[in-house]
């Protein structure tokens, strides 16, 4: 029972990790296929300890400070650790964008950090599985800044064909969003069907220039006070609050 208790409580953080404007009981427990009571004293647990925290009428539950404490003593003053630092910075500068940054991992790129708009929390992403190769603007940035072999190995893993037709019809017409965004520094998608969100990324490199890591924010349709030369000023000061 504790086991089963415990992996209850890991896919209710998942969950909980995932809801960007946080998450109700009821709607944990559908997202889980749990009952009301249980997802409740399973988030109440979870709060004792930190790991959430509530607020609002119905409580709306998001991930609270110990989350951002474990990736703290597993990363330190490495890249990852001042990513997680920079990226909570961005909360007093402007609350309303949201942020994520991913990285290569065994050929995907997958979400690794996160801090959510109007939440000051910066958590590790739940495993949901690589980004969309030829929609997310995470992996659009990869494409326009990794080197042409990293791109032959990259396309023939996800095939335009298949993954990326239905968006870019022709590739010329993916190369020539990719190059524009190169020239200017960031990628800006003009598509929107993930939610209603805008959004931008860029390139995050080392001290050597080497491209380790990618950087997106986005601003949700009711904040369109954000404006897009502000979400790319903010992502170049995260970029460069990342390097030692």
């Amino acid at each position: 029972m504790a086991i089963q208790s415990i992996s209850r409580a890991l896919e209710l953080m998942d969950a909980v990790a995932s809801a960007e404007r946080g998450l109700t009981v009821a709607e944990g427990a559908k997202a889980v296929g749990l009952k009301r009571t249980t997802v409740h004293n399973l988030l109440q647990a979870l709060a004792e300890h930190g790991v959430v925290s509530a607020s609002g009428r119905p409580a709306r539950y998001r991930l609270g400070p110990t989350p951002a404490k474990w990736i703290e003593a597993e990363h330190g003053n490495g890249f990852w650790g001042r990513a997680r630092r920079a990226l909570a910075d961005t909360y007093d500068r402007e609350p309303r964008l949201g942020w994520v940054l991913s990285a290569l991992t065994d050929g995907d790129i997958r979400r690794k950090l996160q801090r959510p708009a109007q939440n000051p929390i910066v958590a590790a992403c739940p495993d949901t599985g690589p980004c969309h190769p030829y929609a997310s603007a995470l992996t659009l940035a990869y494409q326009a800044w990794c080197d042409p072999d990293a791109m032959l190995e990259f396309r023939l893993r996800y095939r335009f064909n298949e993954f990326g037709i239905a968006l870019w019809e022709k590739p010329e017409a993916l190369d020539a969003f990719l190059a524009a965004g190169r020239e200017r520094g960031v990628v800006v998608p003009g598509f929107r069907f993930i939610g209603s969100e805008r959004r931008a990324a860029i390139p995050v490199r080392d001290a050597e220039g080497r491209m380790i890591a990618q950087l997106a924010c986005y601003a949700l349709d009711d904040n369109a006070a954000v404006s897009e030369i502000e979400m790319i000023e903010e992502l170049h000061r995260v970029a460069d609050a990342t390097r030692a």
